[in-house]
């Protein structure tokens, strides 16, 4: 649960009375919600997300849009995070993982001609060769980094205490970190969230290692640079990472060990490697 004052219904008010001049807009064909606005939470640090959609690129109809936004910002106080696309636009538009993961939350506020939330559903569906991937590819970097499938391997970062830097060590755990919880996300069969949210929102998967939670603190908690610290943080990694290792096997129907075949063949293509 977050603290502080949640701002929500301010802000929803704020997009709604905005959302209704917009509408008066003969070119807009869609308004799409996203961000705080449809997680249900926003205090002083938020802003307000709305994506309004044109019919085609027109200038004057863009720097009206603006001006409309403008004004309802500076009457509330709101920062209002406004982007105007043309149709052809947000239909060609790449989404990253992580805007898939924020428009899996978006409302389409407006969508006269049923065609936003066609195309915003497409955009966001999680296909299975893609799922795969993620896991096979962040399982991979995540063996190397911290938890070899054979034990006797060096990580990399052990690696940094041999050449004598545990600073870079301790970054390479880091590192460590953000793959588990990039795995943990497709694991859920989910998106991936921005930076900001990733470690909050992974405590509502439906599915976590067990005791998740303290063992993320104990491997996020850098007491000093030293090499038994060290230890002690990829300890608390490696328990984590023995729960996901064996999930990832079931969610794929690939054995560990294999792992690095199907990332050479499947992912990168090259089929003359022996193995």
């Amino acid at each position: 649960m977050l603290k502080g004052d949640n701002l929500i219904d301010v802000f929803r008010k704020t997009a709604e009375d905005l959302s209704k001049d917009l509408m008066r807009v003969e070119s807009v064909v869609g308004i799409i919600f996203h961000g705080g606005l449809t997680r249900g939470y926003a205090d002083r640090f938020s802003d307000i997300d709305i994506d309004v959609i044109i019919e085609k690129e027109d200038n004057d109809v863009r720097e009206s849009i603006y001006g409309i936004a403008s004004q309802h910002s500076r009457r509330t106080g709101l920062d209002i995070d406004l982007s105007v696309l043309s149709l052809r636009h947000f239909l060609e538009k790449e989404f990253d993982d992580s805007a898939k993961w924020d428009y899996s939350r978006a409302i389409v506020r407006y969508d006269p001609k049923g065609i936003i939330q066609k195309i915003l559903t497409e955009k966001i569906a999680i296909r299975r060769e893609e799922l795969v991937k993620r896991i096979v590819e962040n399982s991979l970097y995540l063996q190397w980094y911290c938890c070899p499938v054979n034990e006797e391997e060096l990580s990399i970062s052990e690696a940094w205490i041999s050449r004598g830097d545990p600073v870079s060590a301790h970054y390479a755990l880091n590192h460590s970190i953000e793959l588990m919880l990039n795995l943990l996300y497709a694991l859920n069969r989910r998106h991936t969230p921005p930076a900001k949210w990733r470690v909050f929102y992974s405590y509502k998967l439906p599915w976590k290692p067990k005791m998740y939670e303290k063992l993320l603190k104990d491997a996020l908690r850098v007491e000093d640079f030293s090499y038994e610290d060290l230890k002690r943080r990829l300890s608390a990694l490696r328990k984590l990472a023995d729960d996901i290792m064996h999930k990832a096997e079931v969610e794929t129907g690939i054995r560990v060990e294999d792992f690095l075949k199907y990332y050479v063949t499947n992912i990168l293509k090259i089929r003359n490697i022996p193995f």
